[in-house]
């Protein structure tokens, strides 16, 4: 049974703040349900856990983009991505990146709901934040997005809004829904699409990066990093 709940600033104004902290204690010691954010909003439902897990094993078991491993490879990756930023840290006046630390964990997994979906389905999502690579991939994504095309792209959605209110475009407008987007993208075709447009870009020169060492950082950071 889904539950919505409104922002909790609109809670705030029909209770006072001592009831909030009480239900909010409540709330957390339920060991029968559990609080997601619903999909591309800031609203959140409250969900049944075994429904919950439910829908998780569902995702989980009935896809053939999730494989079981039988060993905690994190400490493999963190070495090859400690080797990879050493080499890359050694080039004269060269991109630094930041070292890694001690401890890391893999990724977790969890779900948001989409609460505008037949039968409110969630939407997979993998966790980066406590793996090895995440550090990395943010400073790579800071890297390489200079060198993304962008003359039919929106910063965000607010500019889309923006340009659609305050102009008179010609055409059709069409939204399409494009299903397990991420689990279908071509991952080592779009790497070497990455690397032309980095070290053959028109205008740009290219990073003090080893070419070999880039490469590799992407392929760790997105077929290596999600485990």
């Amino acid at each position: 049974m889904f539950v919505l709940c409104t922002r909790y600033t609109h809670l705030c104004n029909l209770r006072k703040e001592a009831e909030l902290r009480q239900a909010a204690k409540e709330f957390h010691e339920n060991k029968d349900i559990v609080i997601h954010r619903v999909d591309k909003t800031d609203l959140f439902v409250i969900l049944n856990r075994s429904d919950y897990i439910n829908k998780v094993e569902g995702l989980l078991q009935g896809s053939s983009k999730f494989l079981r491993v039988n060993r905690n490879p994190v400490d493999d990756i963190r070495k090859k991505v400690t080797k990879l930023i050493n080499i890359a840290n050694a080039v004269v006046d060269g991109v630094k990146f930041q070292n890694l630390h001690v401890h890391y964990e893999p990724g977790y997994f969890y779900g948001n709901v989409k609460t505008h979906k037949p039968g409110h389905k969630l939407r997979p999502i993998i966790s980066q934040i406590p793996t090895p690579t995440y550090h990395m991939a943010k400073q790579l994504n800071d890297l390489i997005t200079p060198y993304i095309p962008t003359t039919h792209a929106f910063r965000s959605t607010d500019e889309f809004i923006h340009i659609l209110r305050n102009t008179t475009p010609q055409g059709i407008l069409a939204s399409l829904d494009v299903e397990s987007l991420f689990s279908f993208v071509p991952v080592d075709e779009i790497i070497q699409i990455i690397l032309r447009n980095v070290f053959h870009h028109d205008t740009l020169s290219p990073p003090k990066v080893p070419r070999p060492v880039l490469e590799d950082m992407l392929r760790a950071c997105t077929r290596e990093a999600f485990f």
